[in-house]
């Protein structure tokens, strides 16, 4: 997959140059990729720790409170899915 980007000229659009990232970007991309799998970690914990009281305020089956979690991380989970099918 090629890292030129399009850019808007007084022609029209056009492709620019690719740019090396140096070791700064590099950097940030791997913090950002870091607090993002924290957040995933978090956000999991959270819905998991809530489970008992969800289930008991909805009055839901063990079954459905699988489905309450499901529905949380596939959301946080289709980036990484559709990444991992584009390469």
């Amino acid at each position: 997959m090629s890292s030129a980007s399009l850019i808007l000229t007084d022609r029209g659009l056009a492709l620019s140059e690719p740019r090396a990232i140096g070791a700064q970007g590099r950097t940030k991309v791997l913090a950002a990729s870091s607090l993002g799998g924290c957040l995933v970690f978090v956000s999991s914990a959270v819905v998991t720790v809530a489970l008992a009281a969800i289930g008991r305020d909805m009055h839901l089956s063990p079954l459905d409170l699988q489905w309450v979690m499901n529905a949380e991380l596939l959301p946080l989970a289709a980036p990484d899915l559709s990444r991992r099918r584009s390469r």
